[in-house]
């Protein structure tokens, strides 16, 4: 069978490959993976709003009873709510039913270990075994199977939780949320109410079929305009399963990840707080953040794509603050994965703490000039460029942007593209550059 973990757990259509039988092979998978080393393992389970979420979720929570595993539903659920419940509560795992910012139509399975972290490479590489070898998954007698049990707690202590990371009061002003109606729209009405918080909300009437549907962090359009007609301090979107936060400045200006990681890395700088020496970004993090951090101290270290590789990375370097450009912001004091409830809370105390406008704070990062191109990728080249197939362009065009910028070419880790990056100090050359990078690795791919 072909490769089920991408970039970010399992994800596809529903009903194209992603369907009840599989969830349920999966489920059995993990549960047979966790009673290699443990007796009768816990895994938590929370979704989206996604209709296909209780189709999923039922079938996991049946594979993972059929090898012996017990399972708490948690219910509708940010992601990072069950990576930091699985800790809390000493599971074995934690899953997450959900397609991220993807349509209605997509979803996901995404599995946490034990520590909150997403699973690595070697437990994804067992799973991948077991479902490759249906015959050697664990089949539980009737008196061994596990038991499945609802728990309807795990939101009013996560709550708990995200409240009790603000240091003082937040002082009310007038705020724009976007919940994407998704599983924020759960959770962000009660934590803003007890912070003593009233936003203008967008996106909290999810349905099942509107999840990032002209909302969320993957459309600003609304929250832009909400926030300008009525005269907002800041906008807040997050993404369907809120691991991710995008903000809009007092004019309407988006603030994305690179800059709150700019804002947030500075300030932790200047107040010396542990592990504020270095930043994880990513390879596609703008060449801005890093000159800008370096020039302040802070060492910029570039991980591939993923949320998962920018906490490894962070976890070897000891950095405190790491995260990419799309939203994805770990505080690793407070959360092992990406949490948006948590950056938007971040972001808050320091506009509280400092008294300057979200424009202001955004402003100390200068952005190069940057542009980006997919190309078709067919797995046969897919193989050839991972080998090195486009190391010689690379090098090439790499030595002709020198130390004016960067070139970053890279296969898709969620659809079958070969994205290309360009950026530069000045917008011609990145359109020089990316005019040839695109001819030349055409004309590669073509031969491949």
């Amino acid at each position: 069978m072909s490769r089920l973990f991408g970039t970010d757990g399992i994800r596809g259509r529903v009903g194209e490959g992603l369907d009840a039988p599989l969830a349920h092979a999966v489920g059995r998978a993990l549960g047979t993976f966790l009673s290699e080393t443990l007796t009768r393992p816990l895994v938590l389970i929370g979704h989206d709003t996604r209709l296909s979420c209780d189709m999923l979720t039922s079938a996991l929570a049946a594979g993972l009873a059929a090898s012996g595993a017990d399972t708490a539903l948690l219910g509708v659920l940010p992601t990072p709510a069950v990576s930091r419940l699985v800790t809390l509560r000493g599971a074995a795992a934690g899953v997450v039913v959900s397609a991220s910012h993807n349509p209605a139509e997509y979803n996901g399975i995404k599995i946490f270990d034990k520590d909150g972290t997403k699973l690595s490479d070697e437990g994804e590489a067992r799973l991948e075994a077991l479902l490759a070898d249906p015959a050697a998954t664990v089949s539980a007698p009737p008196a061994a199977l596990g038991r499945v049990t609802w728990d309807a707690t795990a939101a009013p202590e996560y709550i708990a939780a995200l409240a009790a990371t603000v240091p003082h009061p937040l002082t009310p002003q007038a705020l724009g949320v976007d919940c994407a109606n998704g599983a924020a729209a759960r959770i962000a009405p009660p934590l803003f109410e007890r912070l003593g918080l009233a936003p203008r909300w967008l996106g909290i009437h999810p349905d099942g079929t509107n999840i990032n549907k002209e909302c969320g962090s993957t459309s600003l359009g609304r929250l832009g305009t909400l926030v300008r007609r009525e005269g907002l301090s800041v906008g807040l979107a997050f993404d369907g399963d809120a691991d991710r936060c995008l903000l809009v400045d007092e004019t309407g200006a988006t603030v994305d990840g690179d800059a709150i990681l700019a804002m947030l890395a500075l300030d932790r700088r200047r107040r010396g707080l542990p592990g504020s020496g270095a930043v994880v970004g990513t390879v596609m993090s703008n060449l801005g953040l890093r000159r800008l951090l370096e020039g302040e101290g802070v060492a910029f270290h570039a991980a591939p794509v993923g949320d998962r590789f920018v906490a490894e990375l962070m976890q070897k370097t000891g950095a405190s603050l790491g995260g990419e450009a799309s939203g994805h912001v770990i505080l690793r004091e407070q959360a092992a994965t990406g949490d948006g409830l948590q950056t938007a809370l971040a972001v808050l105390s320091l506009m509280e703490r400092t008294k300057q406008p979200l424009s202001a704070l955004a402003a100390v990062l200068s952005r190069y000039p940057s542009a980006t191109v997919n190309l078709p990728l067919a797995p046969t080249a897919a193989a050839a460029v991972a080998a090195g197939a486009l190391a010689p362009l690379t090098e090439a065009l790499t030595a002709r942007l020198g130390s004016r910028g960067r070139l970053v070419l890279r296969p898709s880790g969620t659809e079958p593209l070969l994205r290309i990056t360009v950026e530069a100090d000045t917008r011609p050359l990145v359109d020089e550059v990316l005019e040839l990078a695109a001819k030349e690795a055409t004309r590669v791919l073509e031969t491949l």
